[in-house]
């Protein structure tokens, strides 16, 4: 008799990123083909929340500064001071 495998996600992966959008969406593309089979956390700036979401990336149901996304992935906004974009010029 052939055993049948859970379904369930095994593992968690936690994933953490500086607030600068050329690491933010990369990593973020990454969490979600990685939580099609296991538990993600992406940990970002606060500050940057805000603006993931207006991008489209679905955040929902906040709590305690921990928000979730449909398609399986937890968000942790850090407090850590970075309230500014980001931007890069040259000389």
């Amino acid at each position: 008799m052939a055993e049948i495998q859970s379904l369930t996600k095994v593992g968690h992966i936690v994933l953490i990123t500086p607030p600068l959008f050329g690491h933010m969406i990369p990593l973020l593309n990454l969490a979600k083909r990685l939580s099609a089979h296991f538990h993600v956390t992406y940990v970002v700036s606060a500050s940057k929340l805000n603006v993931l979401e207006q991008r489209g990336f679905s955040i929902t149901n906040e709590k305690d500064n921990i928000v979730s996304t449909p398609f399986g992935i937890d968000f942790i906004g850090l407090f850590d001071g970075n309230d500014d974009d980001y931007e890069v010029s040259s000389l």
